[in-house]
């Protein structure tokens, strides 16, 4: 069967005939490309939370540093 054939058998559809092939087809299309969308979005997803960890974990060591010696012995003696 030639996809010509497949056009003209289509082509004698009736309306309904074809709202019930078009969904069937766009379910079928769906199902191919949800692994791919899924798979994207948890990436993306990922990506954001590793850059969020990052920025905490540099954030960490910014705030565990000490600015200056001034800072440190300003508790005075012990």
């Amino acid at each position: 069967m030639s996809i010509a054939d497949i056009i003209t058998r289509f082509n004698s559809f009736n309306s309904g005939q074809q709202a019930v092939f078009y969904l069937i087809i766009g379910a079928i299309i769906l199902m191919i490309l949800e692994p791919f969308m899924a798979y994207f979005i948890v990436t993306l997803k990922k990506r954001e939370l590793d850059k969020q960890l990052a920025a905490k974990k540099a954030n960490l060591k910014v705030q565990n540093q000490p600015t200056s010696k001034k800072q440190n012995n300003s508790q005075g003696p012990a």
